[in-house]
């Protein structure tokens, strides 16, 4: 990972700075308590415009006509963004932090530090937090569930406690849900409601309209270790080399597209190329569903998004015993799966090149019982539940 100097050299006057606006929050108190000024929220730490913030300030700005203002820290998307005609901050400005002071309602996607990089400091003296979550929670968790989280030292614990994410609201898509979250919050299980949650769903639903393209997408996700990050790399690399897949693609009139994890800034470079294979980053991942014939994954979130769909899956966890070292999941992975599931590369080739990864059939019973438990409700509508569920608790303080 690339070091930012310059950060670290203005780290303390940042904290700082944002230790005096800890003392003046307090003041503000009563300009929240009017709700006068937007509400404000961002994700992904400000890098991309995706996911459950994305849709959910999409639907604030477009219909429900509410005040509101997105906090980036790419320079790209403030620049994209506001010739949207969004009202945007730059992340740990002067100006986010007065916004964030001011506002009634702070939302964000993975954590409080999507909207400010030491919110956490002075967390409990703002309007009320909605944390949204980036995607469902139905395959994977973490926070209190992390593997040997009670044989720790007490002060490790105490600090992990004290960097994770914390809210006054989590609206969550389903009563299932709730119970995953309720296990990773068992501090905060009164304030995770079992509705109003799934934003993104909405995007999921219209794309699933479109006609699929002669598309494969594979979305390995991110490893917290560099090793096991390198793996992926490697194991791609070697997938992506196989003349086995290149004559298939060719001889089916198939492409294969790559999307890398927000957090994999140097996939381009590891990859061989062929024709009809692209890379792509994370941005462009939902756009790809839309177009894909199948979706390959390992542990990401969109395994179960990709259930609405009714598009074949193919699940390749190839580091499975090394990845639950430091993650647990809902459910196993042979419980979930909905489509072949395979743990070697030679057998994922031989799963892709054999094209066994069409039949629906084989697993129709499978995708039914997921289906039934995580998409209780597949109208269109959830962005616009999920500002209600907000406004609804807002307005009742």
């Amino acid at each position: 990972m690339k070091i930012d100097w310059l950060f670290i050299l203005g780290c303390p006057f940042n904290f700082a700075m944002a230790m005096c606006f800890r003392i003046l929050a307090p003041f503000f108190h009563e300009a929240r308590t009017l709700g006068n000024h937007p509400w404000v929220i961002g994700g992904h730490r400000g890098r991309i415009y995706e996911d459950n913030a994305g849709a959910l300030h999409s639907y604030m700005v477009e219909q429900a006509k509410q005040p509101v203002i997105w906090i980036a820290d790419s320079p790209v998307l403030l620049r994209e963004l506001r010739a949207k005609g969004f009202v945007v901050l730059k992340r740990n400005s002067l100006a986010a932090r007065i916004a964030i002071l001011r506002a009634p309602v702070l939302i964000y996607s993975h954590g409080e530090d999507d909207l400010d990089l030491f919110l956490l400091f002075f967390r409990k003296a703002l309007g009320m937090r909605v944390y949204l979550g980036h995607c469902l929670s139905y395959l994977k968790i973490g926070q209190y569930s992390h593997p040997g989280f009670n044989e720790w030292l007490w002060i490790k614990r105490k600090i992990h406690v004290f960097l994770m994410t914390d809210f006054d609201l989590f609206p969550t898509s389903s009563p299932t849900e709730k119970k995953n979250l309720d296990g990773q919050f068992r501090f905060r299980t009164e304030r995770i409601l079992p509705y109003g949650g799934g934003a993104h769903i909405d995007r999921m639903l219209l794309l699933r309209e479109k006609t699929p393209e002669n598309l494969l997408t594979w979305f390995p996700t991110f490893r917290d270790k560099k090793d096991e990050q390198n793996n992926v790399y490697k194991t791609i690399n070697d997938v992506l080399k196989s003349a086995s897949l290149h004559e298939y693609l060719e001889k089916e009139n198939l492409r294969l597209a790559v999307a890398g994890h927000i957090n994999s800034n140097n996939m381009q470079g590891e990859i061989s190329m062929h024709p009809r294979i692209s890379i792509h980053s994370a941005k462009e991942i939902l756009p790809l569903l839309g177009d894909s014939v199948c979706f390959i994954s390992d542990y990401s979130g969109l395994v179960l998004d990709w259930l609405c769909f009714g598009r074949p899956l193919v699940l390749f966890p190839f580091d499975k015993e090394t990845y639950l070292k430091s993650r647990c999941l809902c459910v196993s992975l042979e419980d979930i799966h909905y489509g072949p599931l395979v743990y070697t590369s030679e057998d994922f080739l031989k799963t892709i090149c054999s094209g066994i990864w069409r039949d629906l059939a084989a697993y129709a019973e499978r995708r039914k019982y997921w289906m039934n438990i995580i998409f209780p409700d597949l109208r269109p509508g959830y962005a616009m539940r999920c500002y209600e569920t907000i406004k609804k608790k807002y307005t009742s303080l």
